[in-house]
């Protein structure tokens, strides 16, 4: 009984301690859904994922993950003061086919995918 508490235990502990990139599907990502909702929600967990990944000070988590073998579709990401971040897209990454619904930059015309200023040490 003992050996197996102590098993867990350095279990949890390596748990702890592992690389906690951030998965856009923990964010609220929906996977192969072709959707104007689905690209809504995924915009957002993508998002919530850079703002994440840009907060932390271990420069472990400091990782945003598209997952193997998914595809995403989504509407334009977008972000300002990114530092010293990846961006690892193992799966998919669609650009959303609604043109009337692609949203605007402030009067510089259409945003890009992924559209990021004052940017440093980005890694794609």
């Amino acid at each position: 009984m003992r050996r197996v508490k102590v098993l867990s235990t350095v279990m949890l502990v390596l748990a702890c301690t592992a690389w906690a990139r951030h998965d856009i599907r923990d964010y609220g990502a929906i996977a192969n859904d072709e959707s104007y909702n689905a690209e809504l929600v995924n915009q957002e967990a993508f998002k919530r994922a850079l703002v994440a990944a840009n907060s932390t000070s271990e420069k472990e988590d400091r990782e945003v993950y598209v997952p193997t073998g998914l595809s995403f579709n989504l509407m334009p990401v977008w972000g300002n003061y990114l530092r010293d971040l990846t961006i690892t897209i193992d799966g998919t990454i669609k650009a959303s086919k609604r043109h009337n619904y692609w949203p605007l930059k402030e009067n510089k015309g259409w945003r890009h995918l992924f559209d990021f200023e004052f940017v440093t040490n980005l890694k794609i």
